[in-house]
């Protein structure tokens, strides 16, 4: 009996030790998931935190650019508080826990120049504001584009093209207009596209992500809609 007590009480730190290895990681895409005097913020990371509470998340979420975080979730007990899903990202066997809303891409192009109206219509521009490795970027590369101006995360898209080095900008409708406003750039500097495409965002897992922790997570996110408090929070990521 006591042999077998030791024998306990030497495996139980190991115990811990594996059930708190998983890891939140995010990019930084405002106002969904945000950084600010380096204290993680956003409706997308208090939800994911109350879907994963218990589960064995160690330490805070961890910002990082987007194709680290791809190589983290493809490598690593990571969960990703928010991610586009298209054919590439389906092709690396990401797990995708649940869908947190929809939104469609545009062009912008800054005061006075015409708004694009269309992906021919983009191609006469010079440069195009994007940052390699992204859902957008995957669009324009799959309609021939190569004019894209690489930039590391959305700050800096929209700082090219304030400051000329670009003379486009692709991305999501929400991540567009938080950014640019987030900056203290007025709205109407902008010329919009019409919408070019629908996007969905969701909570994406590692595969080494224990499936119990997937299904517990997703039965939390149901039994959040059943009570009604689902919606609001969600309202909250595209408001």
């Amino acid at each position: 009996m006591m042999r077998l007590l030791w024998l306990i009480c030497l495996l139980a730190p190991f115990a811990v030790a594996s059930a708190e290895d998983i890891h939140l990681i995010y990019f930084r895409m405002p106002p969904f998931a945000d950084q600010t005097n380096g204290k993680v913020s956003g409706p997308a990371v208090a939800l994911v935190e109350e879907l994963t509470d218990g589960l064995g998340v160690a330490g805070e979420p961890v910002m990082m650019p987007l194709k680290r975080l791809e190589h983290a979730l493809a490598t690593e007990k990571t969960i990703a508080i928010g991610l586009g899903r298209n054919a590439r990202r389906e092709s690396l066997g990401f797990i995708w826990v649940v869908e947190l809303f929809r939104d469609d891409f545009y062009f912008v192009t800054l005061a006075p120049h015409p708004p694009v109206i269309g992906f021919d219509d983009a191609r006469m521009l010079k440069r195009i504001a994007c940052n390699l490795g992204s859902a957008p970027a995957d669009i324009l590369i799959e309609h021939g584009f190569t004019n894209l101006e690489n930039a590391n995360d959305l700050r800096s898209e929209a700082a090219k093209l304030r400051a000329g080095h670009a003379d486009g900008w692709f991305d999501l409708k929400i991540f567009i207009d938080n950014t640019w406003t987030s900056l203290g750039h007025a709205p109407d500097e902008l010329r919009w596209s019409p919408p070019l495409g629908t996007q969905s965002i969701w909570i994406a897992a590692s595969p080494l992500v224990d499936p119990t922790v997937i299904e517990t997570m997703r039965r939390r996110y149901a039994e959040l809609k059943s009570q009604g408090r689902l919606d609001p929070l969600l309202a909250k990521l595209t408001q």
